[in-house]
């Protein structure tokens, strides 16, 4: 038995073919999306990896000037190809803010809901089946809580791909595909998944569309000088990418590991792991995952950050196929996805008394007085080149030089991720601001201030 009349009952609510539901849910979540990220911002808990990296290339991009961040060290777009982010420049000609990046990133987490909801129809099951798992998808709300990041704009677009592969129509899968690369070329590997669940006639133009992605992903970054990471993800896999191949065993013990088992948890668990019900949609998504799944980045088998947010459409929509089987078992039932989402709002969301203070919602909450009042202590001038701890960067980047301590006196661990460090660039460091154990650390280069509440400032 499907869950067919439902599904009807909440068709008869829509006129002309739209949505209406639908669109005051994406509304709805959009906008709650979005505040957390501003709400973040405003109280001071957000952080310059990974808000600050897109803010100061931004408003490079858009004063005219090459986007070299110095908070990582790179050029915006050697760090990750992400063409989706030119379109912030002119807003930020506007009004330089980083505030437009929240608003599209909720914007776009919350849109998911239009596309899965359709997806659910189709498959025969009860649109609010979606629209709660998009609700309470803990990698959608890390994703709101974590930062800003561009991977994230692309969550929409994975949902209508995957709608539209499903369908087989070629032209619209085209369309959602190229706008997934747009937003982060590496997210080739998610059209690899997609192709394994989409109709034939769509099957090949994903191929080609991720090879694509594959090839200008590394190929444009290498051009701007990218340094690379393999050792920092994948190190564990071999010395290098020919080396892990060589060796497929370390590949497979990588897969069997614990640290696989946390990480399937953190994919899965929210839709009540009714995916895996359906082994091609399960493959389709360990594809697109496959990059996340076999590093060794802590953040990657943490459910705090926004990394997992662009392969979730793909276990939703694999959950919803297991739902709308004729055939399924009399107990696979939407009150599965129900309780996958609960355990997964209790042990892995913002409200979760496991989550980090950064990104609970302590940080929605509690205004850090100490970190804003200390920056306005600081005076610090727009043109001033200027070293700080992350949270407090992160409301000063918009210039040429902000610098994530301890660069540019030295490189934080791991090194391949952080600036090369410069005596040039520290003896034109104009302000300093710092919190927590750099403070301490800060002796070490001879960086003296005034000290209260715990943040240190100094102006060498």
């Amino acid at each position: 038995m499907t869950t067919t009349a439902p599904a009807n009952q909440e068709v008869a609510a829509t006129s002309g073919g739209r949505d209406r539901a639908g669109l005051i849910a994406a509304v709805v979540l959009g906008l709650v999306y979005a505040g957390a990220g501003i709400l973040r911002y405003r109280n001071w808990w957000s952080g310059a990896i990974d808000l600050g990296v897109f803010d100061q290339g931004v408003y490079l991009l858009s004063r005219g000037m090459a986007p070299e961040v110095t908070i990582n060290g790179r050029n915006l777009f050697a760090d990750h190809l992400s063409i989706s982010v030119l379109v912030f420049v002119p807003l930020y000609r506007l009004v330089a803010t980083p505030y437009w990046l929240f608003l599209a990133q909720g914007a776009a987490l919350g849109a998911t809901v239009l596309p899965l909801r359709a997806f659910a129809r189709e498959e025969g099951v009860a649109p609010w089946v979606a629209t709660l798992a998009v609700a309470c998808g803990t990698p959608l709300s890390a994703a709101a809580m974590f930062e800003f990041h561009p991977a994230t704009l692309a969550v929409p677009f994975v949902a209508w791909a995957a709608l539209e592969a499903r369908r087989g129509n070629v032209e619209r899968a085209t369309v959602a595909g190229v706008l997934i690369l747009l937003c982060r070329a590496e997210l080739a590997w998610v059209l690899m998944g997609l192709a394994i669940v989409g109709a034939p006639v769509v099957r090949r133009r994903f191929v080609g569309l991720s090879l694509a992605g594959i090839v200008f992903g590394f190929t444009v970054p290498a051009l701007l000088g990218a340094r690379g990471t393999f050792d920092v993800h994948f190190g564990h896999l071999g010395s290098s990418p020919k080396d892990a191949v060589l060796h497929p065993w370390r590949i497979l013990e990588a897969l069997a590991s614990a640290d696989t088992m946390t990480k399937l948890i953190i994919l899965f668990l929210p839709v009540g792991f009714l995916t895996f019900l359906k082994p091609r949609w399960t493959a389709a998504t360990l594809v697109a995952a496959a990059p996340l799944v076999l590093s060794r980045w802590p953040g990657t088998s943490m459910p705090w950050f926004h990394y997992w947010a662009p392969m979730y459409p793909l276990a939703v929509a694999g959950a919803l196929v297991a739902l709308g089987d004729p055939e399924r078992h009399r107990l696979v039932r939407p009150a599965l996805v129900v309780a996958g989402a609960a355990a997964a709002v209790a042990f892995m969301s913002p409200v979760s008394p496991r989550a980090p203070g950064p990104v609970s919602v302590e940080s929605l909450t509690r205004y850090r007085h100490d970190r804003a009042d200390a920056v306005a202590r600081a005076n610090i001038g727009p043109n001033d080149s200027v070293v700080a701890t992350s949270a407090m960067l992160a409301h000063l980047t918009h210039r040429q030089e902000a610098w994530l301590f301890p660069a540019p006196y030295a490189a934080a661990e791991p090194a391949e991720l952080s600036p090369t460090p410069s005596k040039a660039a520290a003896a034109r460091v104009d302000v300093i601001v710092l919190e927590g154990d750099a403070v301490d650390q800060a002796k070490e280069y001879g960086i003296e201030g005034d000290e209260q509440d715990g943040i240190l400032t100094a102006h060498p």
